[in-house]
């Protein structure tokens, strides 16, 4: 009389192979184990989000109302080995434009990028309305913003990740690749306190400039207190440079800016 014994995991595996669907039930289960493993890893791949690396970048626009050109914005990123950058924005408008809205907006954000971070340290914002100007110092310290330029500025905690009103831009850029359906937030130092700006996710779109065509992401935010607005379409190829820019002020006036020329390190096609 034959003893019978357990099959080896080799002699299973060799039975599986000849006999197709007759494949033990221990062999089975490894393989569903294996499925789960790898459609679990295949997830995460395909899941994790984008995080691109800032880097320095010049960038010109022209302003348009309607079809009439009046005025343009300059904007310059630099950013060193040590990580502290400068960030550069100068806007200019002329004719019309000029009497009702000024004709100077120029802004400058200083500080450190760590760990995909935007970390301002200071920000200027001069136009020609002496009542709009103010100087920011961010405080890492002592966690607080203040207000320089006037005896009368305030102090103000912050969060770690508090920003100015061009600085936001920056790490925008580095956020819009890991987007949500719900948008972004960042706690800006304005001129007054610390108020919060909400984006929102709009949609996608090919977007035309003087610059070239690209595919786009489009974030939006509304100020809750009046019509102000501005509409952004980002290019991913672009590293998030915004190509078109639409604002609508508190009186209902709107303007576009698109971007006219670009230059940016480790990307191709630069012009």
């Amino acid at each position: 009389m034959r003893t019978r014994t357990t099959p080896t995991r080799k002699q299973l595996v060799i039975e599986n192979i000849y006999l197709g669907s007759k494949a033990h039930p221990i062999l089975m289960k490894n393989k569903t184990l294996s499925f789960l493993f790898f459609a679990f890893v295949t997830l995460i791949s395909v899941s994790a989000p984008e995080v691109i690396a800032l880097e320095s970048f010049n960038a010109n626009y022209k302003i348009y109302k309607g079809p009439l050109k009046v005025g343009s914005i300059k904007r310059s990123l630099e950013i060193d080995n040590s990580g502290h950058y400068v960030f550069k924005s100068r806007m200019e408008s002329s004719g019309f434009v000029k009497f009702m809205s000024g004709s100077l907006l120029s802004e400058t954000s200083q500080g450190k990028i760590s760990s995909d971070k935007v970390l301002p340290e200071s920000y200027i914002r001069e136009t020609d309305k002496k009542n709009k100007n103010y100087t920011l110092f961010f405080d890492r310290k002592n966690n607080s913003v203040q207000r320089t330029d006037v005896d009368s500025g305030y102090q103000q905690d912050m969060e770690s990740d508090t920003y100015d009103k061009l600085s936001y831009q920056a790490q925008m850029m580095i956020d819009l690749g890991a987007i949500s359906p719900g948008g972004l937030t960042y706690d800006i130092g304005s001129q007054k306190k610390i108020v919060k700006y909400k984006i929102t996710l709009v949609g996608k779109k090919e977007i035309s400039s003087p610059a070239g065509t690209f595919q786009t992401v489009i974030v939006n935010r509304k100020d809750p207190n009046s019509s102000k607005e501005t509409t952004v379409y980002c290019a991913s190829e672009l590293n998030w440079l915004p190509v078109r820019i639409e604002h609508t002020d508190k009186k209902g006036r709107s303007m576009a800016a698109k971007l006219y020329s670009w230059s940016k390190e480790n990307i191709g096609n630069s012009n």
